[in-house]
């Protein structure tokens, strides 16, 4: 009694100009050179998505707010479309974990304001904060 197995793997990419990823209600097509016979079986499990605690450990060294420092210009900002004033202001958090809170205080430490990030994608770890 002969039993071939395949294991296909599917990962998601951190670099999002590398592909595009599976999403929900998206349709996966396998097909074989071989022809099909009624006793062959296609079985197919899934594995949730998880993370890794001692990696997600690593990396919180790289979480970084940009710009830094702040000044009261930065070329990281968009250009002002006021006629006066020096338009919209805000800071970029980087490298995020999907699931975070993010707490801003000023110099003084005073807490200034909460940020809940609770996203579906682990892909895109930026966080915006319009001051």
């Amino acid at each position: 009694n002969l039993v071939t197995t395949w294991q296909l793997k599917l990962g998601i990419s951190t670099n999002v100009a590398d592909t595009t990823n599976p999403g929900p209600g998206d349709i996966l097509y396998l097909r074989t050179i071989k022809p099909a016979l009624s006793r062959d079986v296609f079985e197919f499990t899934t594995i949730a998505e998880s993370v890794d605690k001692k990696e997600a450990k690593a990396e919180m060294k790289t979480i970084k707010v940009v710009p830094n420092p702040y000044v009261v210009s930065n070329s990281w900002e968009r250009t002002n479309p006021f006629a006066n004033g020096r338009g919209p202001r805000e800071l970029h958090f980087t490298h995020l974990p999907a699931r975070c809170t993010i707490r801003i205080f000023d110099i003084a430490g005073q807490h200034i304001d909460t940020i809940e990030r609770d996203v579906v994608s682990t892909v895109d770890g930026t966080q915006v904060w319009d001051m």
